[in-house]
């Protein structure tokens, strides 16, 4: 008779494998209609497909891949993949907040716990196997047994709270509270379910932790292309005082006489009072109907004022919001300073201020601390 529970686990380890590739391959995909988020996704779920197909091959042909409880190298691993998941929410609250030393800085449990546990190796201590709860027990006291135990909270307490604790960018954020109560709480159910596997061994709650990992994944990835983009971007209009978007399903231009003067001028007051600019999900529609106005209209005004089009437009202002800062604080950091201004890409940034300043931003840096610009 065939073992199904055997069965059952390898099954859906190669299911989760091969859904986790798909969905990389299409955020992979779709990177540039996004934000830098996407990339980050998928490259953790290529990373989740790699691990879980050597796990599925290290333990080919063990009728009972069970490991003991709570054994060492599975939580590690387990640590990483948590605050690997992370990666993702953390770049969503606060984009282009991530470099690589918060990034050392977000895995510095996991790499604490590494090393702390290839010191007691060096100094001869053993992670003994342990296969009973009776064990477990009996065996408390020592240090390679607790050290399981306080690595197995720091798991669930810090995919419960990391979230919380980046600091939130409201303007450039694609967020809400919800959105991040409620990826924290399908996060938790990773680490409970994997919990349980460490404990109790695959059967059943590897295959339970798999079927709810591929679950994860494939709703993750959902929300990413079709949902919270499109949900934070009809959110934010609402935030700078806009009930709805208005109609543009067929516009048509208004005449361009004087009234095309008081819209330049009406156009001028709102960028300087509200300084819609700085979002970096700003549209058309948005400034359109901040006016009072359509896309139409509004598109032809900008280029008759001699801009290329709107986003050549908005670029000018953030440009000049980005001389303002360099020029009133001593050390300025380029690429957090452009995002801090509403750009979402460093490229666009760097040709909106060359064709605007006639220089690259190190160059225009350079002549202001020298005095000549």
């Amino acid at each position: 008779m065939p073992d199904y529970s055997h069965l059952s686990f390898f099954s859906s380890t190669h299911i989760l494998a091969g859904v986790a590739f798909i969905c990389a391959w299409v955020l992979w995909a779709q990177r540039k209609q996004g934000e830098r988020s996407r990339a980050i996704l998928a490259g953790t779920w290529a990373f989740i497909a790699i691990l879980y197909l050597l796990l599925s091959m290290m333990l080919y042909g063990d009728k009972e891949p069970h490991l003991g409880i709570m054994p060492i190298t599975p939580l590690i691993t387990g640590f990483y993949s948590v605050i690997l998941i992370l990666v993702y929410p953390v770049e969503v609250v606060s984009p282009l907040w991530l470099n690589l030393k918060r990034l050392v800085w977000l895995f510095s449990p996991a790499l604490l716990a590494t090393t702390l546990i290839i010191f007691m190796e060096l100094f001869g201590f053993e992670f003994r196997r342990i296969n009973t709860f009776d064990e477990f027990g009996k065996f408390l006291y020592e240090p390679n047994v607790w050290l399981r135990v306080l690595i197995t909270i720091a798991i669930i307490v810090y995919a419960a709270i990391i979230i919380f604790y980046i600091p939130r960018n409201k303007i450039h954020g694609n967020t809400t509270l919800t959105w991040m109560l409620a990826y924290t709480v399908g996060n938790l159910g990773i680490c409970v379910l994997y919990l349980g596997r460490v404990l109790w061994g695959v059967y059943p709650f590897g295959v339970i932790h798999t079927i709810y990992l591929i679950a994860f994944i494939v709703i993750t990835t959902y929300q990413e292309l079709f949902v919270r983009l499109f949900i934070i971007q009809q959110e934010k209009p609402a935030a700078i005082a806009y009930s709805k978007p208005m109609e543009t399903s067929r516009e048509e231009p208004e005449p361009i006489s004087d009234k095309s003067i008081q819209l330049w001028n009406k156009l001028q007051t709102y960028m300087k009072d509200e300084r819609p600019w700085l979002n970096p999900n700003i549209t058309l529609e948005i400034i359109a109907y901040g006016v009072q106005s359509n896309r139409t209209t509004v598109t032809e005004l900008i280029q008759q004022k001699g801009y290329d089009g709107f986003y050549d437009y908005i670029g000018t202002y953030r440009i000049d919001e980005f001389c303002k800062i360099a020029r009133t604080e001593y050390a300025v950091n380029i690429q957090e300073t452009f995002f801090n201004v509403g750009f979402r890409s460093k490229t666009t940034a760097f040709r909106q201020f060359k064709k605007q300043m006639k220089r690259t931003p190190s160059q225009w840096l350079i002549e202001v601390n020298n005095g000549r610009a």
